[in-house]
């Protein structure tokens, strides 16, 4: 009977050991869950501290490779792929020369580039590198761009900052003859696509 008892109270204070420390493992894990996911919001945020001047070494003394096109901001710490083909080229973090045919560095135009605005991945390194243009609002007049197409480096100066509604397709319309050729940067607010987007528009300037 003693040992029927023993059991008994043994076996509870056991339940009682393992919801105690269920009901501090809980609070942990919804802290550290918490952390994770500030992370994964701010991380982009540091991005133009930690390498805003490493793209300017690299803007500055390196030259560029022919088929590896790119474009750097270096005041955001931005060095993405420059691509064409579809909206895929954006999930790997690069960007996209959205219809090559209306513009290019070489021929002028409407040069006009895309990338996400903001794209969470599983850690924060995968989401800074999936969200280049998070720090698009610390853009200013005046700012350069640099784009190594087809094997040369140019650079633009940003002359214009905006808003537009989604629907405002215009941005992306070809230039009309005479008209002063440029780049339309653009990606979405960081409310999302259906918020609108914020353009950028910069001109050829010489090296």
């Amino acid at each position: 009977m003693k040992k029927e008892v023993y059991t008994v109270q043994s076996s509870g204070l056991q339940q009682k050991k393992w919801k105690r420390r269920l009901s501090l493992a809980v609070p942990i894990l919804m802290l550290l869950a918490g952390i994770y996911i500030l992370s994964l919001v701010f991380a982009p945020k540091l991005v133009p501290y930690l390498k805003a001047g490493e793209i300017k070494k690299v803007v500055n003394s390196s030259m560029p490779e022919q088929g590896n096109d790119r474009l750097y901001i270096p005041k955001l710490g931005v060095n993405a792929s420059l691509k064409n083909g579809g909206a895929e080229v954006m999930n790997d973090g690069g960007t996209w020369h959205r219809f090559p045919e209306r513009g290019d560095p070489l021929t002028g135009g409407n040069f006009i580039v895309s990338a996400h605005r903001w794209k969470t991945g599983k850690t924060p390194a995968e989401t800074i590198a999936q969200s280049p243009f998070y720090n698009t609002d610390r853009l200013a007049v005046g700012d350069g761009i640099f784009v190594d197409f087809e094997g040369k480096r140019y650079k633009y100066e940003i002359f214009d900052i905006f808003n537009v509604e989604p629907e405002q397709v215009e941005i992306e319309e070809p230039l009309s003859i005479g008209e002063k050729p440029y780049m339309t940067l653009y990606t979405c607010t960081l409310k999302g696509e259906a918020d609108g987007r914020v353009v950028v528009r910069a001109r050829l300037v010489k090296l």
